[in-house]
């Protein structure tokens, strides 16, 4: 008889541990599945960024000898941002900063002659309370910063040498001469 109670309060306890180790493993699959969304959408800014950047140095290049090629870069950059979407949202006009300028030594400024390079900023789109503006997650809301980085702001520039139109710069650690 001992045996049989020893073996009853063995299983008792196990099926006592059965519930928190199913909830923490639910836990740990809503946090992969949110931290999966937010890398999705940090991707797509990243790819709006960099080809809005490459569009509007390619349009610098092309019209260099025109007086208007800043505003022509700066129009194609900003229509190619306008064309990429995250998560099925299209991106807007006030996510967009396009700057035109020059890349030198590794160092982008505003402004300059000759214009040689394009920056394109693309924000988040957050409401005053931090939530990602829209999405919702498994846990609720996606509020900046989650557990999976997602920055409030993606830079691209792109520049022109020699005839060839190059992304110089994207996660802020690329650097072409």
């Amino acid at each position: 008889m001992k045996k049989h109670s020893r073996t009853l309060h063995l299983q008792t306890g196990i099926l006592a541990l059965e519930p928190l180790v199913i909830m923490l493993l639910f836990i740990f699959i809503m946090v992969l599945a949110n931290n999966g969304i937010v890398n999705v959408i940090n991707q797509n800014w990243i790819h709006a960024a960099n080809s809005a950047a490459l569009a509007g140095a390619e349009k610098l290049y092309e019209k260099s000898n025109n007086p208007n090629a800043g505003q022509m870069a700066i129009d194609e950059a900003v229509s190619y941002a306008l064309l990429q979407s995250w998560l099925g949202r299209q991106i807007t006009v006030a996510q967009v900063t396009v700057t035109t300028g020059r890349w030198v030594n590794c160092t982008f400024s505003a402004g300059g002659s000759p214009l040689n390079a394009v920056r394109v900023d693309i924000s988040a789109p957050v409401d005053p309370e931090g939530n990602l503006s829209g999405i919702t997650a498994l846990f609720g809301q996606i509020k900046l910063p989650m557990f999976a980085t997602l920055p409030d702001q993606t830079t691209a520039v792109a520049a022109y040498y020699e005839s060839k139109v190059v992304l110089v710069e994207h996660f802020g650690n690329t650097c072409v001469q």
